[in-house]
């Protein structure tokens, strides 16, 4: 009996060991692929512009790296990360991601949010009306994104100086009040700062009796447009487009320089002598 039950052991274990050979046998392991090259359709210097934020900036293309494993040529679905940092930066940031295709374009909005936004958001964080150089790659690899991932594999990299714009929302003041009287493309001195914190707009003007003005939210636009308000400030009316403009506001009666600030989530202006 005792002879049997070794007997019997050693048969299991044997039946194991031959099964962890033959699991061992059929591993698929990663072996190769080369890296992918990339192209740009952009080289050189560009200024992003707000107005432009539809309009292509840049297509990449890149070749496929050709991912082999020990059982031949991989069957998974290549993904690729557009990846961009500045140079002499620490850490790329990944802008896009790409599923088998092996080109992608982007917007100048696009490309600019993902430059403007914060770092803890995903972005670069970068300062905007400053230009910037730029490194763009490719990576490509199966499976998840990570950093560690044994299949990544990164392209060449693509300079490219860029100067992106401020994603905050905008406010002009055009009228007979100031200097550019009334004009859908005031100059940069007639725009109102914004704060972010109150969702409010300021600016500071000098203005003389009977004068008046109106506020515009896109340059080169007559519409959105707000006005309305007596000269003391109050609430504020707004043509969205396609009806009717409200009436100017009317400057103060008194001659100096006035703080505006103005909130269109509640729409009202504050007229302030300074």
């Amino acid at each position: 009996m005792k002879n049997l039950i070794k007997i019997c052991s050693f048969l299991l274990l044997l039946s194991i060991a031959v099964a962890g050979c033959k699991k061992d046998e059929n591993k698929v392991v990663f072996q190769n692929g080369t890296a992918p090259v990339a192209t740009s359709s952009l080289a050189g210097s560009v200024v992003l512009e707000k107005a432009k934020k539809d309009v292509e900036l840049l297509r990449l293309s890149w070749t496929n790296p050709g991912y082999s494993f020990n059982t031949g040529v991989s069957s998974q679905d290549v993904l690729y990360a557009i990846q961009v940092d500045t140079v002499g930066g620490a850490k790329f940031a990944t802008f896009a991601t790409s599923k088998i295709d092996l080109s992608k374009s982007f917007s100048q909005g696009e490309f600019n949010n993902f430059l403007v936004k914060a770092k803890a958001d995903g972005g670069l964080g970068l300062v905007p009306s400053a230009a910037n150089n730029l490194r763009i790659r490719v990576k490509s690899y199966l499976g998840s994104e990570t950093a560690t991932n044994p299949t990544n594999l990164y392209s060449n990299e693509m300079m490219l100086k860029v100067t992106p714009y401020s994603v905050d929302p905008d406010l002009w003041i055009t009228g007979t009040a100031v200097p550019s009287d009334y004009t859908n493309t005031p100059p940069q001195n007639q725009k109102f700062a914004y704060d972010r914190v109150s969702n409010t707009f300021t600016i500071i003007k000098s203005f003389v009796p009977g004068k008046e003005y109106k506020l515009l939210t896109t340059s080169g636009a007559w519409q959105p447009q707000w006005g309305g308000a007596p000269a003391t400030g109050g609430t504020i009316v707004e043509n969205p487009g396609g009806g009717s403009d409200p009436s100017a506001i009317p400057t103060p009666s008194v001659a100096g320089d006035y703080k505006l600030t103005v909130s269109l989530s509640n729409k009202t202006i504050t007229v302030v002598k300074q």
